[in-house]
Parts: structure tokens; C-alpha cells; sequence
């Protein structure tokens, strides 16, 4: 019994100490329930005139476009490899997406968690962390159906059993997520302790968000969290302050840019190129690094983006201040090992 139960704290370690390094919150209130508003509708009784809700744990950040307090009821699952099953995962998202219906109507709900200023996004998060490392897989493929009627034979994800309602959000952090989120946080340790990027603790990097046409950021760059649309898009980017040590420049001000594709066209990385030149990037002084972190990296990957570059050059016709800018770029590109935290059941113990 006490190996299942540090088993199962693995996933609420894993989530407070790898989410509060994006600069996610917690609220202090662990593993509570609140009472249902349907019951006949969400109990597995038709006839239930009572049920109850399960909350793991709250996370939250406030979004630097919208001006609202994100809320994300979280369900903490701790699954070894064989366990991670599309039963069990559509039973936890089932859940869920109950759960979150009630939690946007409920005052309960609101009062304990959502005390906040500003307006509340009310969302729902499964977090599900392998704890044995054995899962190699697409989390995604066992979700997937081919749709008869379309001749190309597309795959599409059926979610009609989930039941999520309309204008619901229902986010997923699964296992290689997980592993992509330590890896960057492995490297940015890593790049401070090589004095590439200032000590994390100093708190002088941030999470780069572009002025919108339409949305405009708010809050200090550098108190702003990294959304979840943020950690799941495939390009991150964090800037960060000039690094010094004894009053001597050791790395200017700049950009870790951070690319989960595979690198197998020179398209995809033409399209990140042409990212870094909309935001400006190209125009500054600013370093600027490329860090490719997909575990399925291309084996010719440096060298498609290479030629990318130079595509790239070719096309824009640039002056050479901007093709020595390329070149700094295409200097400091470099793939990033894979990184994934395991933990034991009897460390977790002596924590406890």
C-alpha cells in the first residue's frame, strides 16, 4: 500500500516542480472534492441525488493577453507504461469534462479557488506522468479513428464520449510533453552553469510574447508565466538579460528559441526563420540560439537547416548585415539531448 500511494504523490511532484518553473501557481488546497450540480446527469446513477467532484490540485497564471486568471482543475495520474491505456485516459477525461462543467457554475468551487481580482478562465488539465520511463509512444495515436466517408483515409480524434461541453477547455500534459518540459529546463540549467544565460534564480529571463494587432501584453515581462498554449506549440521562446561575472561581458543579451519539430524540410525551418524575422529579431543586436529538442530528431537535421538558411538569404535578397545575422543563427544551432526525470517510489517516501 505505501509503494501505490508514493507512486501516486510522483505525479503531484513532478507537475508542482516542473509547472512552477514556467511560472505556474498553486493553490494550497490538495485532493478535495466538491458537490455536483447534476447528479442524475453526472453520478453513474440515473437516480443519484447527490455526487461529489474530485479537485487534485488547482494550478493558475494570469494570461498576458486576455487579462485572466487561467484555473486548470487537475487530475494527477501516475501511470506505468502498460497502464497508459485509452480506457483508462478517456475514463480520466470523462471525468474531467464533468467536473469542469460543474466547476464553472459552482460557488463552491469558486470560492475555494478562483478568490481572485480578475476574471476567471475556469479550464480542465490531465497530467499524466509515467512514472516507470517506458512509454514511447504517441499519446495521441490510441485516440485517433479513420473516417470511412473521407477518400484520403484522414484520422481524425473522436472526443464525442468525453462529453466536453461547448466553449469548455480540456488540456492534456502527457508523458513525452513532460519529458520536452524537463529537457528545456535541464538546458537552461545547463546554459547557466556555462554562463550563457544569467542564473535562474536571478530571474532575469522571461517568456517572449509578441505584441498582437489585436492583443497587447500586460504585466512585467518577467513575471509572466508561459502559458499552455506556450508549452505545447512547437517553437518556445525565451529571452533573456546580458550575463556578466565580475563586471565582465560574458554573453550579450538575447534569445533561446526552442523547436520541437523534427527538421526534416527546410520549409519547416524556413517558416521559423521567417518567425524570427517578423518579430524583429533579425533587425536587433541580440543573440539568438536554436535549440532543437524533438526525440525524434531527423538525422540530417543541421544540415537541412543549413541549406534552409541559405534559402532563406537567397530568397529575401538581404544585405550583409542581415546575412551575417543568419549566420550567427545558423553558428549557434544545436540539438539537445532528450531528458527524463524518474523518480523512486522510496525516494518519494523519505520525502513525505
Amino acid at each position: 500500500m505505501a509503494e501505490t500511494e508514493n507512486i501516486g504523490k510522483m505525479a503531484e511532484l513532478v507537475s508542482q516542480n516542473l509547472l512552477s518553473f514556467f511560472k505556474w501557481e498553486t493553490i494550497a488546497l490538495f485532493n478535495s472534492n466538491f458537490e455536483c450540480l447534476k447528479p442524475p446527469e453526472h453520478a453513474k446513477s440515473n437516480n443519484a441525488k447527490s455526487h461529489t467532484h474530485p479537485v487534485d490540485v488547482v494550478f493558475h497564471y494570469l494570461d498576458p493577453y486576455t487579462n485572466k486568471r487561467v484555473l486548470f482543475n487537475t487530475d494527477l495520474k501516475s501511470y506505468k507504461e502498460g497502464s497508459i491505456t485509452e480506457s483508462n485516459v478517456r475514463t480520466a477525461l470523462k471525468s474531467l469534462a464533468k467536473t469542469i462543467e460543474c466547476a464553472r457554475m459552482s460557488k463552491e468551487w469558486q470560492n475555494r479557488f478562483a478568490n481572485f481580482s480578475e476574471p476567471a478562465d475556469i479550464r480542465a488539465l490531465l497530467f499524466t506522468y509515467n512514472h516507470d520511463g517506458q512509454f514511447d509512444r504517441n499519446f495521441y495515436d490510441r485516440f485517433f479513428i479513420k473516417k470511412k466517408s473521407d477518400p484520403s483515409n484522414k484520422r481524425v480524434i473522436n472526443t464525442s464520449s468525453i462529453a466536453l461541453k461547448r466553449n469548455q477547455l480540456l488540456h492534456i500534459i502527457e508523458p513525452s510533453q513532460i519529458c520536452y518540459l524537463n529537457t528545456i529546463v535541464n538546458d537552461l540549467n545547463a546554459l547557466a552553469a556555462k554562463q550563457k544565460l544569467p542564473p535562474i534564480y536571478e530571474n532575469k529571463h522571461w517568456f517572449y510574447y509578441p505584441e498582437l494587432f489585436l492583443h497587447k501584453t500586460h504585466y512585467d515581462k518577467y513575471q509572466r508565466a508561459a502559458t499552455i498554449e506556450m508549452l505545447s506549440s512547437p517553437v518556445l521562446i525565451i529571452g533573456h538579460d546580458e550575463v556578466t561575472h565580475n563586471s565582465e561581458l560574458k554573453e550579450p543579451a538575447g534569445f533561446i528559441i526552442y523547436y520541437h519539430g523534427r527538421g526534416e524540410t527546410q520549409e519547416e525551418f524556413i517558416y521559423l526563420l521567417d518567425t524570427i524575422s517578423r518579430h524583429q529579431m533579425l533587425d536587433s543586436s541580440c543573440s539568438i540560439k536554436i535549440r532543437c529538442t524533438s526525440f525524434e530528431k531527423h538525422k540530417d537535421i543541421t544540415s537541412t537547416f543549413k541549406n534552409a538558411v541559405s534559402s532563406y538569404a537567397t530568397a529575401w535578397g538581404y544585405d550583409e548585415h542581415k546575412k551575417k545575422r543568419l549566420k550567427e543563427i545558423e553558428n549557434n544551432f544545436e540539438t539537445v539531448t532528450q531528458y527524463k526525470e524518474l523518480l523512486s517510489d522510496i525516494d518519494v517516501g523519505w520525502r513525505s
